[in-house]
Order: structure tokens, then C-alpha cells, then sequence
């Protein structure tokens, strides 16, 4: 009995350990925000190679559903001021939802300017990417 019990067990060691080591790595936490997803101003304008705000436009709305369930939209950044500026600032800036870059999906409401904070760093795909983004409170 203890050699059948053995047997069940380095079998299903065998068979289901290596399917674990396969599962997809957690993203970081946000670079931007603190373990309750605050959002921390002075570390992500430190954190930031390049700080603009602008308008966001052209929105391609790209959702997935089930099991992922969100929005991978494209969209263009048409910055108006730029407050730090990185290697090269742009006019326009494509930018694409991801999983763990540009994680941030889009608010409903699209009306007036954002921040956005964006890193010159390369990513897996060699796009433009940003580390956070905050709506800009409108004088009233």
C-alpha cells in the first residue's frame, strides 16, 4: 500500500508540476501607485522619463472577454505641454492597452486633458509606453 501511495505521488508530481511552472508571471505592481493603488505624484514624476498633457483621441476599442475581461484599446495622446521632456517629444503618441504595460484601461468619460507619465525604456514590442495617467482637474 505505501508503495502504490508513493507511486500516485511522484506520478502526479511529475505530471502536474511542470504545467505550474508554466503559468504566466504576475505583472509588478504599478510603478505609479502604492499597495492600495493610490496614485503617488512625486514618485511617478521621478519615475517618468518624459511628463505631458493632453487630449486623448481616436480611441479602437479592442475588448476581451472571458477569462481576460478588458478593453485593449489603441488610442492617440495629442500632447499640448509638456512638462519633462524624455528623447524625443512627439506630436502624437499611439499608444495600445497591455497586460502589465499601458495597463491602465481608458475612463468612460474621455472629455478633457490628461497627464500622462511615460518611460523611454523599451518594451517586448518596441513601443511607446506609459507609466501612469491622471485626468487634469479643470478650473471652474
Amino acid at each position: 500500500m505505501t508503495r502504490i501511495i508513493l507511486f500516485l505521488l511522484i506520478t502526479a508530481t511529475c505530471c502536474f508540476y511542470p504545467t505550474l511552472s508554466l503559468a504566466t508571471k504576475a505583472c509588478p505592481l504599478p510603478d505609479c501607485r502604492d499597495a492600495g493603488l493610490n496614485f503617488l505624484d512625486k514618485k511617478c514624476f521621478e519615475k517618468a522619463d518624459w511628463i505631458a498633457e493632453g487630449k486623448i483621441q481616436k480611441i479602437k476599442d479592442d475588448f476581451k472577454g472571458y477569462p481576460l475581461n478588458k478593453n485593449f484599446a489603441s488610442f492617440k495622446f495629442h500632447p499640448t505641454k509638456w512638462i519633462k521632456k524624455g528623447a524625443a517629444p512627439f506630436k502624437v503618441i499611439t499608444f495600445k492597452i497591455g497586460w502589465c504595460h499601458n495597463r491602465n484601461e481608458l475612463p468612460e468619460d474621455l472629455s478633457g486633458s490628461f497627464r500622462f507619465y511615460g518611460s523611454d525604456a523599451p518594451t517586448f514590442d518596441k513601443k511607446p509606453h506609459f507609466l501612469d495617467y491622471v485626468r487634469i482637474a479643470q478650473d471652474k
